[in-house]
């Protein structure tokens, strides 16, 4: 009998169990759909503000885009998009700046950044650093990094100290494929001429020498070329006579040396050796 009510008191305090917790279910489902509710309205909010007559209310509309949940970034980017056309440099900034944050999630944007540098309505430098953050597996980025490396569309490099573009923003551009790595393969060809370049007058080219062997090491590891055109630096070779014994001959060698070393660390069980567009392995112990 003893058995029996305690069996009964333990079904009842279940039967009570069940409406309360179905009760929590329900108020979380319901806090849930209000919260999503609440960051539409936020999202909402911050693009109406982007029209707002003052400048530092865009502006920070703009940062405050950068940080919306995943399946409103369409959004926020259709937003900053519009924000690039603003008469104020201010929020035409944020508005990549806040891109750059979201990251490849902002991939859509590309033309138009690439336009904000043609049309120089937002900072070169500053444009080629975002067009990296977000478009690391965008052909149309990487073609458009090579060309202003290169200083301009076609096969020759323009001379280093044109200023379209100037010398630092072709320097930053090479930083950047650096940082984007291999799948910017496809300006080796470019950052070998470069190398070369500075090198003859390395005195006046030291900073974007040391950019160009750096980014080399990054995105030429397996490619054969690199290496054979890095090793006669490394060991003080195609610089001019005068430059030996300067500071920038001294820190260019240094440079050589660790995009070197950093490769032959980095080097697969095969070195790629381009023939006809495509690239053809060869033992290791064969290439030696």
């Amino acid at each position: 009998m003893l058995n029996v009510d305690k069996n009964t008191e333990s079904q009842t305090a279940n039967n009570r169990l069940i409406p309360l917790c179905l009760g929590v279910a329900i108020l979380f489902a319901a806090s849930v759909q209000q919260l999503g509710a609440a960051d539409a309205n936020d999202v909402r909010k911050k693009i109406e503000d982007l029209s707002a007559p003052n400048e530092m209310t865009r502006v920070f509309a703009c940062q405050s885009l950068a940080s919306v949940n995943a399946k409103d970034e369409g959004t926020a980017v259709d937003a900053l998009i519009g924000a690039l056309g603003d008469l104020s440099g201010s929020v035409r900034l944020a508005a990549v700046t806040a891109m750059g944050k979201i990251g490849p999630g902002a991939k859509k944007a590309i033309p138009n950044i690439i336009e904000c540098y043609q049309r120089d309505t937002v900072d070169k430098a500053t444009v080629i650093r975002i067009l990296g953050s977000i478009g690391s597996d965008s052909t149309e980025a990487i073609e458009f990094l090579i060309e202003v490396v290169r200083g301009g569309k076609g096969d020759v490099v323009r001379p280093l100290d044109s200023k379209k573009p100037p010398k630092a923003v072709r320097q930053e551009a090479i930083v950047t494929l650096g940082k984007i790595g291999p799948k910017a393969q496809k300006c080796i060809p470019i950052l070998l001429n470069i190398v070369n370049i500075t090198a003859i007058d390395i005195a006046h080219n030291e900073q974007i020498f040391q950019a160009t062997v750096d980014a080399l090491s990054i995105i030429g590891v397996g490619d054969k070329r690199v290496m054979s055109a890095l090793k006669p630096f490394q060991q003080g070779k195609g610089f001019p006579a005068k430059s030996k014994g300067s500071q920038a001959f001294d820190h260019a060698i240094i440079s050589a040396d660790s995009a070197v070393k950093r490769l032959e660390q980095s080097e697969p069980a095969t070195i790629a050796e381009p023939k006809n567009n495509m690239p053809v392995s060869r033992d290791l112990k064969n290439a030696n």
